[in-house]
């Protein structure tokens, strides 16, 4: 039986599989280099490099080029790590990327509760940094990471004539964490606020997968979106001081916003979301907290360690963006080694639900297995139970189980097949949900009728919504797709990029990456060839046809 399951999974993640090409690697060299100086008062942008004699505030590059790659690329570069330092590295960003920018609505609408608790969190934050500047890093790094955002608003407003603010910065930064706001000012107002399936295909972010081959080890990770995430991507560089952080990200973020990094201390860090079902735990979501994004941007420039990330991570926690957080610490990996002698550090894990973030060194269990795997479900156990997970398993079964459910069963069976960089390529774009046994949706095995379609383009590693047949009615949907038709039907929804980093390269910071729904099994996706994917919906700037080779960016300084 063991022969016969590897062997099947060698056919399944063999078939109809797209070969990976060789990976387009950018001329980063060759693009401009742009000085930030300042001229009497005004800041100036040069695209030559002035005088010996004239100070250069940062350096920059900016290639404009998603539609030829699917990324823009950014990198941004300053001597010092000061406040003003960081803020001059925002206005270069916010004033070479502001072509870029300009697809994106930064006069954001929230309700009046919510502007008025971002106000009260901002203020908060702007304070404390203020106030402890000098004598706590945590809170310093913050302060640093808000000016960048005030330089990006400045430089973007010089370039452009078109005013940008520090809050409008912000609220696009702190976009993934709004709704958990709304969610909490509703429980604390006494709404009954319960979370049902229906809430999943908007919570269920990314899947991510580090595997120990016999001389390196692999960091991967799926960003799970709305199609609407197929905005303009940008990869960055950010090196401030001696500190460099690279990342997938989106015009005017200072963060990821789908949470992939490099570090130049050699970590790699990345995320999936988990569900918090238990509402009642947003009572400890407050103003007077620091945004989850800025947590994890603070710990990326200052933790050296998996556990000193973790522990940055968890200062303040806002109880907003609620995620497992893998960190990698090459500094631990042997390629001499084995498995079996994998050094404790290597892999740390922390998890965050409102008020709480628990993290412990799980080195363990890739000594035992070779892999560890996420997908929006949490490991820890008291977090599990906690946040309402078991509930939700015991009365709905293996959708909801750490174990059981699709993608664990599938990154069990295909991970023994990575080995090389190709291969978790085609890991990461896997999606054969029409052949698929564990692409069944729960509810329709064996010879149960009540559903008319079995297998899902949902329950798989590189999720496409899109692939699924459209019907126009809740009962039409409940007979074909069961009770968990709002996350197994239709929808413009999936994975929508791919992104891989390697011990044998971290020194070089390579980062190897790809944009767009997965194509490898399945047909290239195009605004408006679908019904749930209209051309009216394609945001703005971004491409049309989603058929983008794999991309090397190799950072090279100023």
């Amino acid at each position: 039986m063991r022969v016969a399951i590897v062997l099947g999974a060698l056919m399944l993640a063999g078939s109809c599989i797209a070969t990976p090409t060789t990976p387009v690697r950018p001329n980063i060299t060759g693009l401009t280099n742009y000085y930030l100086v300042q001229q009497n008062t005004t800041l100036q942008v040069l695209d030559q490099e002035p005088p010996f004699t004239t100070l250069v505030l940062a350096k920059g590059r900016y290639n404009t080029s998603s539609h030829a790659t699917g990324w823009d690329y950014c990198q941004i570069q300053t001597d010092e790590a000061s406040h003003d330092a960081y803020y001059y590295g925002g206005y270069l960003e916010g004033w070479l990327g502001s072509g870029s920018m300009s697809h994106t609505n930064w006069n954001i609408t929230v309700a009046q509760n919510v502007s008025t608790w971002v106000d009260e969190h901002l203020g908060f934050m702007e304070a404390e940094a203020k106030a402890k500047e000098f004598s706590d890093p945590f809170w310093s790094q913050v302060g640093k990471l808000l000016r960048q955002m005030e330089g990006i608003a400045d430089g973007f407003s010089a370039k452009t004539g078109i005013s940008l603010t520090l809050k409008e910065v912000f609220l696009q930064n702190f976009g993934n964490e709004v709704g958990d706001v709304v969610t909490a000012l509703q429980v604390q107002a006494g709404v009954q606020v319960k979370r049902t399936v229906a809430d999943v295909a908007n919570s269920m972010h990314c899947s991510a997968l580090i595997k120990v081959t016999h001389d390196d080890i692999f960091v991967s990770h799926d960003t799970w979106s709305g199609f609407g995430g197929l905005g303009i991507r940008v990869y960055k560089v950010y090196k401030f001081g001696e500190v460099t952080v690279s990342m997938d990200s989106f015009p005017g973020i200072i963060a990821s916003g789908t949470d992939w990094y490099l570090t130049s201390h050699e970590l790699s860090i990345q995320e999936t979301t988990n569900i918090v079902f238990n509402t009642s735990l947003y009572t400890a979501v407050v103003p007077k907290t620091v945004s989850e994004f800025l947590r994890v941007m603070t710990a990326n420039y200052l933790a050296t360690t998996g556990d000193q990330w973790s522990y940055y991570f968890a200062n303040y926690n806002s109880g907003t963006y609620n995620n497992q957080y893998m960190v990698v610490d090459y500094k631990k990996f042997d390629s001499h080694g084995t498995t079996a002698t994998l050094q404790d550090g290597l892999l740390w894990v922390a998890e965050q639900i409102p008020g709480d973030v628990e993290y412990a060194d799980q080195t363990s269990v890739l000594r035992a297995t070779g892999y560890w795997a996420s997908y929006n479900i949490n490991f820890y156990q008291r977090l599990y139970n906690v946040s309402g997970y078991e509930e939700m398993y015991q009365e709905q079964g293996n959708f909801w189980s750490y174990t059981k459910y699709a993608r664990p069963e599938i990154f069990k069976r295909n991970q023994s097949l990575v080995h090389d960089d190709a291969s978790m390529q085609r890991m990461m774009r896997y999606n054969n949900w029409a052949t698929d046994e564990f692409s069944i949706i729960p509810n329709c095995v064996g010879a149960e009728p009540s559903c008319a379609t079995r297998h899902t383009s949902m329950l798989t590693i590189a999720s496409r919504g899109d692939l699924m047949p459209v019907y126009n009615t809740t009962a039409e949907n409940i007979f074909v797709y069961g009770p968990l038709y709002t996350f197994v039907a239709q929808g413009c929804f999936g994975a929508i990029d791919s992104k891989i980093a390697t011990y044998k390269t971290h020194l070089q910071m390579r980062g190897l990456v790809i944009n767009g729904p997965t194509n490898d099994q399945q047909p290239t996706f195009s605004w408006g060839e679908n019904v749930v994917c209209p051309a009216d919906q394609q945001p703005s700037g971004s491409p049309s046809t989603y058929d983008f080779p794999w991309v090397e960016f190799f950072p090279s300084f100023i």
